[in-house]
């Protein structure tokens, strides 16, 4: 009872930073939609795509290693020249390697910008993309080491610098100095500098030392990440890649307009950022749930019979959560897009609507990644991780095969129907690997009903043209549905967290 109440308190500190964090940045996006063209739109998403592809072989895993080794004792022993050597030996690692990995980057940027289906010219924004994941890969240790030791307010002061100066920045170079999507890459480095900076005194408290056997056993449990990482990062990226080589022909087919590859893709750039909401549910629920269930998923806590039963209430829960809110933003968001506001702002301007129609869609493939973030748990807890690049790479294959056959006739739709399909398969696929290697009875029963329930509810709100105050009614409807499906489990939680009384 105690382990779920500490799980909902992280989950509430980190996530709330997070939202503060990711919301603030999305404040960007109007000004972005509103300032640039869609060709600039679409040169940021798909360099901003391929550097979160590019971080997973910057990091090769190593954040992940780094929390499964330094949790396995308490970390108040901050003199213990083991836990020294557990931060040392990654961060010592990966200031290196990423080193190397920007250099190339470098070396290779114009070659680079022609694979990602942009013109050559853009390679000077490929050299950004080179200095921002080398200073966002010299800080993950520090940053995750923050979060192990529990320390919220460091860790919200060090994220929201981050993001308070990469806006202010890229605001005022793109809004003042009319600098264009150059401003918004100058902005972004100045962000992930200031991270850097502001963790930097942990660098001079550690004794550094390099444990050559440490290091072959992180890696051996890292490495499989690189893989899994791709895959899975893959099912992001592999839409842009596809959409900006779409011709104006197959554009005028779809959508009646003759747009270039770069501005359909920069269109569903800013409408698949709509999405923010439901990802940083899911964001706020990964950060506090990994290294939950590292720390109380092992040793003498993993016999105890409340262990599974809690995980299982865990992923229903929390998949129930993250569908009412898809549903939610299913319903209003397009409604709030299309609001003028002040008479003269739209969030995103009319040119980018022919992409909403995705956002459904786009909402359910977060619904399968909650899924497969509460069943990840079992492999990570028994050290399975050799089994992630099957399990991702069958979701990124599906991804890829879908996008390149459905893009040409749907565009953005098609795309979109390949992100859930995708995001499905990793989910049966850590379904299959969690049982196999941590058996546990999950309660699929309830979790379908709620997102049949909101599909039935969405499709009905659709069809019949709703109003919005219909579409208030539908949802607080289907809200009060759920409650009494989850009375019981809701009655129990809320038990759960209630504080103790002094006797």
């Amino acid at each position: 009872m105690s382990k779920l109440r500490s799980l909902v308190k992280d989950t509430a500190l980190y996530g709330l930073t997070t939202i503060a964090a990711r919301g603030l940045n999305y404040v960007l996006v109007p000004l972005y939609a509103n300032l640039l063209t869609l060709t600039e739109n679409g040169v940021q998403g798909i360099v901003f795509s391929s550097i979160a592809l590019a971080n997973i072989l910057f990091s090769y895993g190593m954040e992940t290693a780094y929390l499964r080794f330094a949790s396995e004792k308490p970390r108040d022993e901050t003199n213990d020249a083991t836990d020294h050597a557990r931060f040392s030996v990654p961060q010592l690692s990966l200031v290196a390697t990423s080193v190397f990995f920007s250099a190339l980057i470098f070396l290779f940027a114009e070659p680079l910008s022609i694979a990602l289906g942009l013109q050559a010219e853009s390679n000077v924004f490929v050299r950004y993309a080179a200095v921002i994941l080398f200073l966002d890969t010299v800080a993950i240790v520090p940053v995750a080491r923050l979060r192990l030791l529990r320390r919220p307010k460091q860790f919200a002061f060090v994220r929201l610098a981050n993001v308070a100066l990469t806006i202010l920045t890229s605001a005022l170079l793109v809004w003042q100095f009319r600098l264009g999507v150059h401003g918004v890459f100058i902005g972004n480095i100045v962000g992930s500098l200031s991270s850097l900076v502001l963790v930097a005194p942990v660098f001079f408290s550690i004794k550094w030392r390099f444990d050559q056997a440490l290091y072959r056993e992180m890696l051996r449990f890292a490495l499989p990440y690189i893989p899994a990482g791709i895959a899975a990062t893959l099912i992001h990226f592999i839409d842009r890649t596809v959409l900006v080589r779409l011709t104006p022909a197959e554009s005028f087919a779809i959508y009646g307009k003759a747009l270039t590859g770069e501005e359909v893709a920069g269109i569903y750039t800013r409408v698949y950022a709509l999405g923010v909401l439901i990802q940083l549910a899911v964001q706020m629920f990964r950060f506090a749930w990994q290294p939950f269930f590292l720390q109380h998923g092992k040793g003498n806590f993993a016999d105890n019979v409340e262990t599974k039963p809690l995980f299982s209430r865990v992923l229903t829960l929390s998949t129930a959560a993250i569908i009412l809110l898809s549903l939610a933003a299913s319903l209003f968001v397009p409604d709030l897009i299309e609001t003028k506001f002040f008479g003269r702002l739209y969030l995103l301007p009319p040119p980018y609507w022919i992409g909403l129609s995705v956002l459904p869609l786009l909402y359910l493939s977060f619904v399968f990644e909650m899924l497969y973030t509460n069943l990840s748990a079992g492999i990570l807890i028994e050290k399975r991780t050799g089994v992630l690049p099957v399990v991702t790479a069958i979701g990124a294959g599906a991804t890829a095969l879908i996008c390149v056959v459905l893009i040409p006739r749907f565009g953005m739709m098609g795309a979109a129907m390949a992100m859930a399909c995708g995001s499905a398969a990793i989910a049966m696929g850590s379904y299959y690997y969690a049982q196999k290697f941590y058996p546990s009875h999950y309660e699929w029963g309830k979790v379908s009903a709620v997102l049949g329930l909101a599909t039935v509810f969405y499709l009905v709100s659709l069809y019949l043209h709703f109003t919005l105050l219909s579409k208030a009614a539908l949802f607080f409807t289907f809200a009060a549905l759920i409650a009494i499906l989850f009375r019981r489990e809701s009655l129990r939680v809320l038990r759960q967290l209630r504080p103790e009384r002094p006797t």
